[in-house]
């Protein structure tokens, strides 16, 4: 067994991820407890004026702070656990443009999540 020198400052261990190996049925229940608000409602709003980013609140409150940061993240930490994890994030919430509507914003947020995600939207709501 090879122990780290006392006068190295760097030890090196060998890093072990287990949740990969996890069967996949069980990863999709994590990624729905983690990424599944409670209220299932996020009020899309554009940033700025002509921007074509959009930012997502939750019952009048802004929710892209730490904890929707804490939220998302989880999307970004390979390209597998996003490809197994973005869908549960667009099927399992409401999209409510109600605040923010107009044909463009619709239009434009669509377009904006592009059509990898846009597939697996189930429910988007405004008011006209």
């Amino acid at each position: 067994m090879a122990t780290a020198s006392a006068s190295s400052p760097h030890t090196t261990s060998p890093t072990f991820h287990p949740f990969m190996r996890l069967p996949p049925e069980l990863r999709l229940k994590v990624y729905e407890y983690h990424l599944i608000l409670p209220t299932h409602k996020l009020c899309v709003c554009r940033v700025g004026k002509q921007g074509g980013a959009f930012w997502f609140k939750r019952d009048g409150t802004t929710v892209n702070g730490p904890s929707f940061n804490r939220v998302t993240s989880l999307l970004c930490v390979s390209q597998i656990v996003c490809e197994e994890a973005m869908p549960i994030y667009y099927r399992f919430h409401e999209f409510d443009l109600s605040h923010d509507w107009s044909p463009s914003t619709l239009y434009d947020f669509l377009a904006s999540i592009g059509p990898e995600r846009r597939k697996h939207v189930r429910e988007i709501s405004f008011k006209y």
